[in-house]
């Protein structure tokens, strides 16, 4: 990674601007990449800094592998640091003036006429869809259904475009695997996007999309990046596809109320049929996308 896209990614994540999530003012001079070490040019290296605090989860285990020894927020840009650069993450900035928490408190619960939670309509565009998803899909899917709704939240993957929730696949993108708008204080009638890098092929395709998609949709809902958990900016390898002692958990029940929803799939035992239905509210073709099977993966 050249000292270019170093900073670019610092930029493009809020840690440039927002170190820490305090603003700092950035001299001209950060963006002289033909001058001598201008990597050690004190905004970047609380920048940097910022980053290794904010990404200390994944930047752990490289220490460990080159240093034999924990991390720390130091603003050096060694072995480590520069191979936490290059993981795989989540477009969305981790700071920035737009990152807020989500607040509320179960409003939009009962406004669906579905019963007392709330429900957002989700359309997926297949187009550049990875062929490799293809057996995995629909068990994906359930996952992400069941986590939700044992927080009180609903999602009903429709065939209509004009869903609340736009899912898309692209083929070209370059320091992301997934980027969603980040949803503060939209209508039920609010429709925004998620998108997906359909190039990434993880060696555990389940469980990593499947924490993928909660993390999208966890934007979607209202959630900013945490330190761990699901909406880590980088997915940890072994993440559980629950909410269940999550960091986010809190502000999900604050929002949507916290309560399973009756009926649904239990996340803690098994799946059970789900059916697509239509985006006012119409049954569909009863269509199971997925056969009761264990949670754990085989």
């Amino acid at each position: 990674m050249t000292d270019r896209e170093i900073v670019e990614l610092l930029e493009s994540t809020g840690h440039l601007e927002w170190p820490f999530g305090k603003q700092q003012r950035i001299p001209d001079e950060v963006y002289k990449f033909d001058v001598q070490r201008p990597l050690r040019h004190p905004a970047i290296e609380a920048a940097t800094a910022s980053y290794q605090n904010f990404m200390c989860e994944c930047l752990d285990p490289l220490c460990m592998q080159h240093h034999s020894r924990h991390s720390q927020a130091d603003g050096q840009i060694g072995p480590a640091t520069l191979e936490l650069f290059e993981l795989p993450r989540c477009g969305c900035a981790d700071y920035s003036p737009d990152v807020a928490a989500a607040t509320g408190s179960g409003s939009w619960k009962g406004c669906h006429g579905v019963g007392d939670y709330h429900q957002a309509t989700v359309h997926i565009d297949v187009q550049h869809m990875p062929t490799f998803l293809d057996p995995h899909w629909a068990e994906i899917l359930a996952r992400v259904t069941a986590s939700y709704e044992d927080i009180g939240l609903r999602f009903e993957f429709v065939d209509e475009p004009d869903a609340n929730i736009a899912m898309s696949f692209v083929e070209r993108s370059r320091g992301w695997i997934g980027l969603a708008i980040v949803g503060q204080g939209e209508s039920c009638g609010s429709q925004i996007w998620a998108r997906f890098l359909s190039t990434y092929k993880p060696k555990n395709i389940l469980s990593e999309w499947t924490t993928l998609i909660m993390h999208e949709l966890g934007h979607n809902a209202g959630l900013q990046h945490t330190r761990g958990g699901v909406m880590s900016p980088s997915i940890v390898h072994g993440l559980p596809a629950s909410w269940k002692g999550d960091p986010s958990r809190p502000v999900l029940a604050r929002k949507y109320g916290g309560v399973p929803i009756p009926g649904g799939p239990d996340v803690g035992e098994c799946w059970t049929d789900h059916y697509m239905r239509s985006n006012r509210g119409r049954e569909s073709q009863p269509v199971p996308i997925t056969p009761p099977m264990p949670v754990g993966d085989q």
